[in-house]
């Protein structure tokens, strides 16, 4: 399920009418898109659109789809760097997340919304993007465990359990309350809790 979902491709036309809905949603939220402001934002008739996309909420899920397709391949490259050790590649992936999240939820956004609905109408995407996410985190950990900068691996439930106290920067309920740099530091201070624990025999 999780490779077909996140394996989706999209053609040249879908592509633009999933940037300008990407951009409508996050400005004004789902309630208050409309099928007809996306097609007239791309000076393209309904029915055109209606013929790409059934409805909104399939639109929804392919814009979800592209931003977390984005999200883990940005994630790759960070796992996939030669020249860093395996505990800067975990400072990295908090520190990208903590930051794309804070400034997708700054400002005027209406993106919690647009959240809600999304992990309401397909919680199967959302599973198969956190899977992702904690096999790129195992990678991180085993390249540690290689090169000897961590003693132990994690199990599958650990890392999952580990994935799931970083969800707070990937999804962007609290950050309102705090600066880009509070919400920063909180990431790091959760890796160093990570690494302490790889690095330890016990």
């Amino acid at each position: 399920m999780s490779r077909s979902i996140l394996s989706t491709q999209y053609s040249a036309v879908q592509s633009d009418i999933l940037h300008a809905a990407t951009r409508r949603l996050i400005k004004y939220g789902y309630t208050k898109t409309t099928m007809c402001e996306i097609a007239s934002d791309l000076e393209m008739s309904t029915a055109n659109l209606y013929r790409h996309y059934a409805n909104k909420l399939d639109i929804l899920k392919a814009c979800a789809i592209c931003s977390f397709k984005e999200e883990l391949q940005d994630v790759q490259l960070i796992v996939d760097e030669q020249n860093e050790s395996a505990e800067r590649k975990l400072q990295a992936y908090a520190m990208y997340v903590s930051e794309k999240t804070h400034k997708l939820a700054s400002g005027d956004t209406q993106i919690l919304e647009v959240l809600n609905t999304a992990t309401k109408a397909y919680p199967e995407l959302i599973h198969a993007t956190n899977e992702q996410h904690c096999s790129l985190l195992a990678c991180i950990i085993e390249q540690g465990v290689t090169n000897k900068e961590f003693k132990r691996s994690l199990k599958a439930t650990e890392i999952s359990a580990f994935h799931m106290s970083l969800m707070i920067f990937r999804y962007p309920f609290l950050v309102h309350l705090y600066s880009l740099a509070e919400f920063q530091r909180m990431a790091k201070d959760s890796i160093k809790l990570l690494t302490v624990a790889l690095k330890s025999s016990q």
